[in-house]
């Protein structure tokens, strides 16, 4: 594992992506990388160099860390790394477990898509909870008349706000940005195949913003956004809201475990109801899915439920 702190931060993601084993680069290309997101901009990322992810490359944003609130070594710099480092563990946990045996390196089909961006929401949550862990091991809080509490991420205020990103992305891009994108194609206005990674894509990203903003709500103790502030949504109550409580669920009843064989249990459990979820929100939008032995597939586009 190696962490880069680079000046150039795309050109740095291009470089590591460059660094992979031919054999795990063969199986997908990656185009220029985009560090947008729903909700905001990328910090960093990790690459895996290997199949079994025992190198990976984690490339920070120089720029943005350096912009944040403090430029010397603060809470918020070492809460972001230690995020970041989380995520080989979490990775190399899952893969050495044997979960991945059977799963492609790279999603292409409807179902392969739904289980990774699962995998990836579950692991931002799991990550940001380990890092307000590691806030909590290096400094503490003194109030005059308290005793001394460890720090934690809710300290830190430009960790916090996802709940609020979550409400503006609903209102830019879920509803009605989903069920307009539909029949956008159905209108002859937009393809089958920019349908297909626009709506894919962006339900990786939302799905990965409802992990952290799960995470704040954890520490919060508060209900998470889709069951609180923005449970009256459209899109929250047509396609979300049941998705991610049915992540939520399994995930909840799950305890913790080092055992290889109940790691693997426990999330092919989790990514078969995730999956289950995304496919049947997909559906409610119009979108279902042939797929077949060669990988290919067959989108079938119907009307989106509004």
């Amino acid at each position: 594992m190696k962490l880069v702190v680079a000046d150039d931060f795309h050109q740095g993601v291009d470089d590591a992506f460059a660094m992979r084993d031919p054999d795990l680069a063969s199986e997908g290309s990656v185009g220029p990388y985009d560090s947008q997101r729903l909700g905001g901009t990328a910090i960093a990322k990790n690459i895996i160099l290997d199949r079994q992810a025992a190198r990976v490359r984690i490339v920070v944003n120089g720029a943005l860390l350096a912009a944040g609130p403090d430029a010397s070594v603060s809470p918020w710099a070492v809460f972001l790394i230690a995020h970041e480092l989380a995520h080989p563990i979490l990775e190399r946990r899952r893969r050495t477990s044997g979960a991945l045996e059977r799963e492609p390196e790279y999603p292409r089909t409807a179902t392969e898509a739904a289980r990774a961006f699962v995998r990836s929401a579950l692991d931002e949550l799991h990550a940001d909870l380990m890092a307000d862990i590691v806030l909590g091991h290096l400094w503490s809080v003194e109030i005059e008349g308290q005793d001394a509490r460890p720090v934690r991420a809710t300290d830190l205020e430009v960790v916090l706000g996802q709940h609020l990103q979550v409400a503006d992305v609903l209102d830019s891009h879920v509803h009605p940005g989903w069920p307009d994108l539909v029949d956008a194609h159905r209108n002859w206005r937009l393809s089958v195949n920019d349908l297909y990674v626009r709506l894919f894509r962006e339900t990786d990203q939302m799905l990965t913003l409802l992990g952290h903003a799960q995470a704040e709500a954890t520490w919060l103790e508060q209900l998470g956004p889709l069951e609180a502030e923005c449970s009256d949504h459209p899109g929250a109550q047509l396609y979300l809201a049941d998705v991610w409580r049915r992540i939520m669920k399994i995930r909840d009843e799950s305890e913790f475990s080092t055992d290889p064989d109940v790691i693997c249990e426990q999330d092919l459990a989790i990514v078969a109801e995730g999956e289950a979820a995304v496919l049947q929100m997909w559906q409610r939008l119009g979108l279902t899915f042939d797929i077949y032995e060669d990988r290919g597939m067959y989108i079938h586009v119907d009307e989106p439920l509004r």
